[in-house]
């Protein structure tokens, strides 16, 4: 059983003293105080009224090991206390005598060693009312040092006093504000944690519903008191605090949580309102005393009510809308609007709010509609912040819907002169949220406040860039792009760059890094090429130099450059010397980098002369082939693209050359056919017909034509059986591909007969032309089966490897490939006379 409170409280204190955490060691006249203080209550003017309950607080606080009734009793007790007190007049010395107790910090520590996973005691609650209870104390007026019956105490403070005056922080313990002063907000968020977080009701095992709305209830009391009991002056920070330590629990993944901190905002919300009309103002305060508080809302504040109220939750989505209403209702009066048939923004704003219809729709309406109506009213500082927060909440991390984030942004942006001030935050804020954020439509809404921003506030925004995303990473990179290459406004923005860098560079040379210094070297010249009639030789070879540097932020610039200077086609017949290392780039480990190589030479080889096309065609469809099985699709597209394009502008001369190329790229195209992104499929249909063309197969370009695809692949190993081993080696890697269609496709062209009249077989037309080494092709020649029963090395060894390949694949997470290795594997181990028969028994296989 826990040790209960000593039986002699002031022995107990003289012997142990009251708990110390202060975060900087007490002076020794500071010592001497809090020490006679603990030591004896009895000079409290409240202690003859209630001399059992001040002993069992300093009991309590020195006891070891607390029961819950025993804390219970406790924070009771500091609620009677400060209640008598107050009643009867008797509050002299109380913020003293609770100041050195540290009842603030003992309040806090039973909070947080509350479970976090059940509430079954009032603990909480009475905490909150403690603390509420210990904010409600007046400052005592008149001589706040202690009387009564302890002369001793009352010489010895006397004596102090100077001393006290001049170290500062006991000084004013006179007042009771220090009960709570330097805790408030710690004490706040132990409450918010130990309350808001707490699981769903439903997971809440044995709960007690009274309890649980008393403790709520308890929290929004509070949360008044704190606000409201404050001076006027102070009113409007305490109101900001804790309504920002709110929003850190709207993130939250449990819609519990956002629930009950949407529940708080919305009570806050409606006493603000009700309180701070101009009439209530006007009662307490002078007219010209209400305009100088000018109580601002945080941004952030109506951001969140704007996106939750578009939330699919449709509670916590009306509780929001209330809370919206709410806000409105009172910056309304803030500004002095009247909330009457005199303002027309305020009638619709009414009729829509007090049309009744449950539907989602109606719902985001209305949110649209006060929106709007807020917009009007706003400070631009507030609206900058719901900016921010819109820009915030599409992150991919974020709970809010990235489409309703998305509208907001594009909402502001129409009238961007009422809050398009502090750019350096907004710049910064869209580059913390593009590195997070993979939404096409949230892309496309920060890539036009970008563009916003390059008409509105060029040199501001340049200026931001170069301090807060100097090209640091892949985001920066993307902006530095988007801003100076793929904007209208490109070359005012370039122009304004190299005033900043300028300017920077002559006053505060640290401050702008390297790499942008060699950014605007590279943009240097792109712009040179661009105003020039003729390309300057000195600007090709900067740009040149760049290419071979081995940093890749310069290489993605570079392109991006030449990709600017190829829309036009007289610039792009001279980029001939670039294209070398323009070459080199498609090997870099970066798909972005790579990607805009494979754009230079679409747009090169478009424009340039046949011969010359010829040439580049040559060097480069080699190096295209490991592109089509990269992970990234549009690098897949984009490379097999341009191999079918490069198939088209090879001239005479130069055929046999690449002919002989150009057959390592059969069986990819092939397998590509088959691949999971339709849009790769189709152009992999399209590039083989162009190899089929370039060879002259016309058996080939027929069966293309009638999407025969099996007997495409018996068609390649039929044409030239010398490759067929080196087709084998060249599709086993497929049998690892990421895709299933991939896998299968491997499958069936490695070992998969097809007999007449079987699962798989494809009867169709026969092609006019496919000649092999046994003439010409028949549909029985697809009993012969596929690469291994072509293949001329039939050894042990190698149809051992084949099987242990398809091996792996027997737990494949595809059930048609799993099947299908094991079907070919039963096959390729039977003895080549048993494998017709091995075939039969497989074709009933439950797949």
């Amino acid at each position: 059983m826990a040790e209960g409170p000593p039986s002699c409280p002031h022995a107990a204190w003289e012997e142990v003293g009251a708990p110390q955490e202060s975060s900087s060691p007490l002076e020794p006249t500071e010592v001497c105080m809090v020490q006679l203080l603990q030591a004896d209550a009895s000079w409290l003017a409240v202690y003859e009224e209630e001399q059992e309950l001040v002993d069992f607080i300093q009991a309590f606080l020195k006891s070891s090991e607390k029961e819950d009734t025993e804390k219970l009793r406790f924070l009771e007790g500091i609620c009677t206390l400060c209640r008598v007190a107050r009643h009867r007049g008797l509050l002299q010395g109380l913020g003293v005598f609770c100041h050195s107790l540290e009842l603030a910090e003992s309040i806090k520590v039973l909070l947080e060693e509350e479970p976090r996973d059940h509430l079954r005691t009032a603990v909480r609650q009475l905490a909150m009312d403690a603390i509420a209870a210990l904010r409600y104390l007046p400052i005592p007026p008149g001589d706040p040092w202690p009387r009564g019956p302890c002369p001793r105490a009352r010489g010895l403070l006397e004596a102090l006093l100077p001393t006290l005056v001049s170290n500062g922080p006991i000084s004013h313990c006179s007042s009771v504000e220090t009960v709570l002063e330097g805790q408030k907000k710690s004490l706040i968020h132990a409450c918010f944690t130990s309350v808001l977080s707490l699981p769903s009701e439903e997971d809440m095992q044995g709960l007690d519903a009274s309890l649980y709305f008393q403790t709520l209830d308890a929290m929004d009391s509070m949360l008044r008191v704190l606000v409201f009991s404050s001076p006027a002056s102070s009113l409007s920070e305490e109101l900001q605090t804790i309504l920002k330590m709110l929003l850190t629990f709207t993130d939250s993944k449990s819609a519990a949580v956002r629930a009950r901190v949407l529940r708080r905002i919305q009570r806050l919300s409606h006493f603000l309102a009700r309180c701070f009309s101009v009439e209530a103002w006007q009662e307490e305060f002078s007219r010209g005393c209400y305009r100088e508080i000018q109580m601002p809302i945080p941004g952030q504040l109506l951001g969140h009510l704007i996106l939750l109220s578009s939330c699919k939750e449709e509670e916590s989505s009306r509780v929001a809308l209330d809370a919206l209403y709410s806000f409105y209702r009172f910056i309304c009066q803030r500004e002095s609007r009247p909330l009457s048939e005199d303002n027309p923004d305020h009638q619709q704003v009414q009729r829509e709010w007090l049309a009744e219809s449950p539907s989602s729709s109606s719902l985001l309406h209305k949110a649209s509609t006060l929106t709007m109506a807020c917009k009007n009213y706003l400070w631009p500082s507030e609206k900058t912040d719901i900016v921010l927060t819109a820009i915030e909440a599409m992150r991919d991390s974020s709970t809010y819907d990235k489409q309703v984030a998305s509208r907001v942004l594009n909402m502001f942006m129409r009238e961007p002169a009422s809050w398009l001030a502090d750019v350096p935050s907004i710049v910064r804020c869209i580059h913390e949220g593009l590195k997070y954020t993979s939404t096409l439509s949230a892309w496309r809404s920060l890539n036009s406040l970008l563009v916003l921003l390059a008409c509105k506030s060029p040199r501001e925004l340049v200026f931001s860039m170069v301090i807060h995303a100097p090209l640091c990473d892949s985001t920066a990179l993307d902006m530095w792009e988007l801003m100076f290459f793929r904007n209208k406004r490109r070359t005012k923005l370039s122009t304004e760059l190299m005033k900043v860098v300028g300017s920077r560079k002559r006053r505060h040379r640290r401050l702008i890094s390297t790499t942008v210094l060699h950014a605007c070297k590279i943009l240097e010249a792109v712009q040179d090429c661009t105003n020039a009639e003729q390309l300057q030789f000195s600007s090709l070879q900067v740009l040149q130099e760049y290419l071979r540097c081995p940093k890749p932020e310069f290489h993605s610039l570079v392109l991006m450059g030449l990709i600017t200077l190829l829309e036009r086609p007289e610039t792009a017949r001279k980029m001939g010397v670039l294209l070398p290392d323009v070459m080199e780039t498609l090997q870099d480990a970066n798909k972005y980098i790579r990607m805009k190589a494979l754009l230079v030479f679409q747009n090169v080889v478009s424009h340039l002369e046949r011969k010359k096309a010829s040439r580049i065609a040559l060097q480069l469809s080699e190096k295209l082939l490991p592109l089509f099985d990269d992970d990234c699709s549009q690098l897949r597209e984009l490379s097999i693209c341009l191999f079918k394009d490069l198939m088209k502008v090879v001239v005479c001369c130069d055929k046999k050359r690449m002919k002989n190329k150009v057959w390592r790229g059969l069986l990819p195209l092939f397998f590509h056919m088959s691949d999971q992104n339709q849009r790769v499929a189709k152009v992999s249909r399209k590039a083989l017909l162009a190899v089929a063309e370039l060879l002259e197969w016309e058996d080939l370009k027929y069966l293309i034509g009638a999407q025969q695809t099996w007997r495409i692949s018996e068609c390649l190993l039929v044409k030239d059986r010398r490759r067929v081993e080196e087709y084998l080696h060249q599709s086993m890697p497929y049998l690892q591909d990421a895709q299933a269609s991939l896998r299968e496709a491997a499958i069936r062209f490695i070992g998969e007969p097809q007999p007449p009249g079987s699962l798989f077989w494809q009867p169709g037309p026969r092609p006019r032309h496919c000649a092999g080494s046994e003439g010409q092709l028949s549909d029985g020649a697809l009993c012969s089966g596929l690469a291994v029963r072509h293949c001329r090395n039939q050894s042990k060894e190698k149809l051992a490897e084949i099987c242990h390949a398809l091996q792996l694949l027997e737990k494949d997470t595809e059930l048609s490939v799993s099947c299908l290795a094991i079907q070919t594997m039963l096959i390729l181990r039977a003895p080549r006379a048993q494998r017709s028969s091995v075939w039969s028994l497989l074709c009933c296989w439950p797949c």
